[in-house]
């Protein structure tokens, strides 16, 4: 029997063990956190991380090109796309990968539609039962609506449901499984683009 009480991974690099630990699911890699202090270390790398980032923002709405900032640059964008308030950035001392992580997984969770949220281009499906293209439109930051078939309308948020003018129910508001939003009723679906 082997009384060697040595780490079987001392023979790896830091570097290597990092590599593997990229591959394993981020829950393991936290769990990997508690086996020795040098896995602590490994664990909580930035450069661990920054891919594990990377790889859960791949395809991602809003997210994918997040990746590429630098740390400090990834707060400003947060803060700016109101995601992270400034005051919670200054309550948490140190802006790291790990941090970024964790605030874009509860992004990802969060189902209350903000009107940044709304802003920008969209994707109309007309009902199952009508045969249709879809419609590509648009909500602008003044409220108003674009869609070649209505021109120019008015919305609101009105809870979490997004009101158009003549059009009943509102609409309600789903995540999409690539981190978007979903805007629907019985009648037609809006997808961000």
């Amino acid at each position: 029997m082997n009384t060697n009480t040595a780490d079987s991974f001392d023979a790896f690099s830091p570097e290597l063990i990092a590599e593997i630990f990229s591959y394993l699911p981020v829950r393991d890699v936290c769990q990997c956190s508690l086996v020795s202090q040098q896995w602590g270390a490994i664990s909580s790398s930035e450069h661990l991380w920054r891919n594990l980032c990377k790889e859960a923002w791949k395809g991602k709405k809003g997210w994918s090109g997040v990746a590429q900032l630098s740390v400090d640059q990834v707060a400003s964008t947060l803060i700016s796309k109101n995601t992270l308030p400034a005051e919670k950035l200054a309550f948490s001392g140190h802006a790291s990968w790990k941090l970024w992580f964790i605030v874009s997984h509860k992004d990802s969770q969060r189902t209350s539609v903000t009107t940044d949220d709304v802003f920008g281009d969209w994707i109309l499906h007309i009902g199952i039962n009508q045969k249709c293209d879809p419609i590509r439109t648009r909500f602008e930051s003044d409220f108003s609506f674009f869609c070649e078939n209505t021109g120019a309308l008015k919305w609101e948020v009105v809870g979490n449901t997004i009101k158009l003018p003549d059009s009943p129910p509102p609409l309600r508001v789903k995540r999409t499984a690539n981190w978007g939003w979903k805007l629907h009723c019985p009648y037609s679906a809006f997808y961000q683009v």
